[in-house]
């Protein structure tokens, strides 16, 4: 059995603590639904079997947007980290930084 079937068998994703370089994350996932999805995610990896395995309904395009909301916020945190950007990276953290889905590739 690998480990994420038994973190699925355990329910560890529903009261995983999110780890610190990740916890900025949460300020924009503020539903409880958002939010089960990013401890999922930070869990398994991806949300092929989200509402299967939380039972949360939610449409393939709106776990996809959820999914690209985090690698978006990820990617940008990362290059903001790598360039030095602190004036993003605290725009990043804070919550507060904003993007258009269309700007990024799929």
């Amino acid at each position: 059995m690998s480990d994420s079937e038994l973190d699925f068998i355990s329910g560890k994703f529903f009261d995983v603590m999110l780890p610190r370089e990740w916890r900025y994350l949460e300020k924009y996932f503020q539903s409880d639904v958002q939010r089960q999805f990013l401890k999922y995610y930070y869990v398994f990896r991806n949300s092929k079997n989200f509402v299967d395995h939380t039972g949360f309904h939610c449409t393939r395009r709106w776990l996809r947007l959820l999914r690209r909301k985090i690698e978006i916020l990820m990617k940008e945190h990362a290059e903001a980290k790598a360039n030095f950007d602190l004036e993003k990276l605290a725009l990043i953290e804070s919550g507060k930084f904003k993007f258009k889905y269309r700007n990024f590739a799929s």
